[in-house]
């Protein structure tokens, strides 16, 4: 990642928050902020032309194979969801997913699916990274952590609060040094 970006993308990441009015302790829902950024959220049974076969393919036997995929038309923009994950799952694709739009990610490769009349944008792994640390942002923002890790919050309480997963959440405190941050705090006040 460029040099200064994690800082902006914590930056950021609390400006949209305060324009949603989600402050830092509050869970962020991906959906809320795909109202906000107006990209939709579709599921594979709207998708005109898809088949019972195709369907079948996706949320059946190649579930695991995709989470979610944002559809470039000249008209709209918009992310194809994986309905057969759990929540948490399905929270962190799609924030997964704004989060390139966020970056302005340009696609490495677009790609047409059989049949479709739409393209898929793939990224780079840099963009990848990009991705991901901003979709932690937002799930996770770091004055958040601070509050859930000062109040003595387990990584469970915090991943069930943020509806985000525990690696997200072990990830994020990694990061950010909260836990040596609130630890050294504590040590100082004995």
């Amino acid at each position: 990642m460029r040099r200064g970006f994690k800082t902006e993308s914590e930056r950021n990441a609390t400006q949209l928050r305060k324009e949603l009015g989600v402050q830092p302790k509050e869970p962020l829902r991906a959906r809320t902020l795909a109202r906000h950024m107006q990209i939709p959220i579709v599921l594979p049974t709207h998708i005109h032309g898809l088949t019972q076969e195709d369907f079948t393919e996706l949320c059946g036997r190649g579930s695991s194979s995709w989470s979610a995929v944002t559809i470039v038309t000249p008209k709209k923009t918009f992310i194809i969801l994986n309905p057969s994950h759990a929540e948490v799952r399905q929270e962190s694709n799609i924030m997964h997913e704004l989060a390139h739009l966020i970056c302005e990610h340009q696609p490495s490769e677009i790609v047409q699916l059989r049949g479709f009349n739409f393209l898929i944008r793939t990224c780079n792994k840099p963009q990848e990274e990009e991705a991901d640390w901003v979709c932690g942002c937002l799930k996770l923002p770091r004055d958040g952590i601070l509050w859930a890790v000062r109040g003595g919050k387990t990584h469970e309480e915090i991943a069930e609060h943020f509806v985000a997963s525990i690696d997200l959440v072990r990830f994020r405190i990694n990061k950010t040094g909260v836990e040596t941050q609130v630890r050294r705090a504590r040590q100082k006040w004995k």
